[in-house]
């Protein structure tokens, strides 16, 4: 546990991500963790702080920038309250629904064990 915080990850190559983003071209970011498909709405940016989960990720949406989890980025796109992170101010309802529907169709796979 020497090594806590201490890795570093070469500079994401953000030429991949068009502004356009389709699923084809940001895969890549989530194809590591299928459990965490709202991943590729983001743009993760590195490894946050503290080891663990977390990354520093800016919206493609919004281009705000954010340093946490998956539970953040959820937070974030699903507009949850409570988390410490703000919603999304440029989705709209339906776009919220669609990623909703995403997430718990992940959550149903998982439950029933599966795995992509």
């Amino acid at each position: 546990m020497a090594d806590k915080g201490k890795e570093m990850l070469p500079p994401t190559r953000s030429g991949n991500v068009e502004s356009s983003s389709s699923s084809v071209n940001t895969y890549t970011l989530e194809k590591d963790n299928p459990q965490q498909p709202l991943w590729r709405y983001v743009k993760k940016i590195g490894k946050g702080p503290g080891g663990g989960g977390n990354v520093i990720f800016c919206c493609n949406f919004c281009e705000m920038t954010f340093r946490g989890s998956y539970t953040h980025c959820k937070a974030h796109l699903l507009h949850i309250g409570g988390i410490g992170i703000r919603p999304c101010p440029k989705l709209t309802n339906e776009e919220i629904k669609i990623f909703k529907k995403e997430q718990d169709a992940m959550q149903l796979r998982r439950r029933h064990g599966h795995h992509p």
